[in-house]
């Protein structure tokens, strides 16, 4: 096949693709839009049907139909929230760094202070004036929070810090980074060699 004929292809794929979604998103748009005012959502809704369907399952899994949308991220905050008084949930998972929200954790321990979300949790959730309350509560109530996914660079670290931690756990391995002349040529831009490297993969992947 050849180059033309190829991106002709995926651009039908795709198109074909989003008609069978549109419905179904647009379904979603008019019911979202029932909901007026989320001050009272807590009191409204109907907890015990969504314990219901939630079964005996262990895992939940919370999407959002767009980012930094103020009134979603608190409208799941209740509900996790909810979930966590009954029946129990006390872990979640974010889409965020390993490392960093590791990192997070381990900063608030040894300081004894509440998590503070911003080193380690992207900042559509960290960020968010909607999301203080949510932060708060997973500190006092000792929820466990873990991360999950391909960005290594998730939360405000500067690359100088990342490589100062970096340095001090391979020094204990008696590692030196000096030797890899060209990992260190990333220093200054660890996180956007990260994203080089995966963006032109995916180009190459499309193109081929």
């Amino acid at each position: 096949m050849k180059h033309k004929d190829k991106i002709g292809f995926l651009l039908v794929a795709l198109l074909f693709i989003v008609s069978l979604c549109w419905p179904v998103c647009k379904s979603d748009f008019d019911d979202f839009g029932k909901f007026q005012d989320v001050s009272h959502f807590s009191d409204s809704i109907d907890m015990n049907l969504i314990r219901q369907s939630i079964g005996d399952n262990k895992i939940v899994m919370l999407g959002e139909l767009t980012d930094n949308d103020g009134t979603v991220l608190e409208v799941k905050s209740d509900l996790i929230k909810m979930l966590h008084k009954k029946p129990g949930f006390d872990a979640i998972i974010f889409k965020s760094g390993n490392y960093d929200v590791w990192l997070m954790n381990y900063l608030s321990k040894i300081a004894d202070t509440c998590i503070n979300p911003k080193i380690g949790i992207e900042g559509k959730w960290s960020n968010p004036e909607e999301m203080s309350d949510f932060w708060k509560y997973i500190s006092n109530n000792e929820i466990s929070v873990s991360g999950y996914g391909f960005n290594p660079c998730s939360g405000n670290l500067s690359d100088e810090q990342r490589f100062s931690f970096l340095e001090q756990y391979l020094s204990t391995k008696e590692i030196n980074l000096n030797d890899y002349h060209d990992f260190m040529s990333m220093k200054g831009r660890l996180r956007w060699s990260f994203f080089d490297k995966m963006y032109s993969d995916s180009v190459k992947m499309l193109i081929l």
